[in-house]
């Protein structure tokens, strides 16, 4: 295992005290034990060492996939105990050339009836300042282990990164996606968080930051067309809106970059434009139960070729929490 790319730990406090932000303490890496390369380790082994976070490798298996009984008579109980034996120690053993460079790594498993509800309870127990997980490959947008990026992305409380095979350079380039003109679906916060936590990555991984907006006409039928002068002065005021922005201070690149298209085109043409190792989205309301494809966040996901980085309002609450 090549670990030569692993920095020596050091904080960049200032950098989240700068942003006005809780500072990564701890990163949950989702460790899919079936997959042959797992590139969602090497990146959350080099942001937890440039946070001084904790870092935990956590696997989860479906507790549908576990037989009833095991040639022998062999019980259900015991056999989920082999498992879980089998699996912490392979997960030990990834985490072992890594525990040598002085990161805090701890491990941990489950095998229960449905890993998202698994993976989101263990996420929030555990105090994760972040979660880091490989990009679902397949048409179904679910890893082996059954667990899917969409509901991941709707329903995690604290951020998500969810990584592609693609290494990051030396400078990665974070682009960071803001839309302050739609108050009433997303709330001013949002974007500081979204701005805050890409210029905190910029400076832990010695990147550059930058923002990025779409500017979308005003709202009209399928059948009217809105005069130019109306759609000019819209996208006029958008762009005051986005660069009053107090929070843009703290990015590395002060230009940011517009495009006139709708969303979600319009992200992902500024994606390819910009080539960001690291797009951060902010997702601002769960998804409604009858809308499965996870939102616009879910199609950037699906469209780009960069790393996600999905970020929740403060005050999110998941739907594993109880509120009644």
């Amino acid at each position: 295992m090549d670990v030569t790319h692993v920095p020596h730990p050091r904080t960049v406090r200032f950098a989240e005290r700068a942003s006005a932000h809780d500072p990564i303490q701890r990163v949950l890496v989702v460790v899919d034990l079936r997959a042959l390369a797992r590139p969602a380790i090497g990146k959350a082994v080099r942001l937890a060492a440039a946070f001084g976070a904790a870092l935990e490798f956590y696997a989860c298996e479906d507790d549908g996939n576990v037989p009833a009984s095991w040639a022998g008579g062999t019980t259900r109980a015991q056999y989920r105990s082999v498992l879980r034996e089998r699996a912490l120690a392979r997960l030990e053993e990834l985490a072992k050339p890594y525990r040598t460079t002085g990161l805090n790594i701890s491990t941990a498993y489950d095998c229960q009836a449905g890993c998202h509800g698994a993976l989101l309870t263990h996420a929030i127990r555990s105090g994760a300042n972040l979660v880091v997980k490989d990009v679902a490959a397949g048409e179904s947008g679910a890893s082996p282990s059954g667990i899917d990026d969409s509901v991941l992305i709707g329903q995690l409380p604290m951020p998500l990164l969810l990584v592609r095979p693609e290494p990051w350079g030396a400078q990665p380039r974070i682009a960071t996606s803001v839309d302050p003109c739609r108050p009433f679906e997303r709330p001013v916060e949002l974007d500081e968080s979204v701005v805050g936590l890409g210029a905190s990555l910029s400076r832990a991984l010695g990147g550059v930051s930058f923002a990025m907006h779409v500017l979308e006409a005003p709202p009209h039928l399928p059948d009217e067309v809105v005069p130019e002068v109306e759609r000019r002065s819209a996208f006029e005021r958008q762009r005051d809106q986005v660069l009053a922005l107090p929070c843009l201070l703290s990015l590395d690149d002060r230009e940011v970059r517009f495009i006139e298209e709708r969303v979600p085109e319009g992200i992902v043409q500024l994606a390819e434009q910009t080539q960001p190792s690291i797009l951060v989205v902010g997702v601002a309301a769960r998804p409604r139960a009858d809308d499965p494809s996870g939102g616009t966040a879910t199609e950037v996901l699906h469209r780009t070729d960069c790393d996600l980085l999905v970020v929740k309002p403060t005050g999110f609450v998941s739907q594993v929490m109880v509120t009644g």
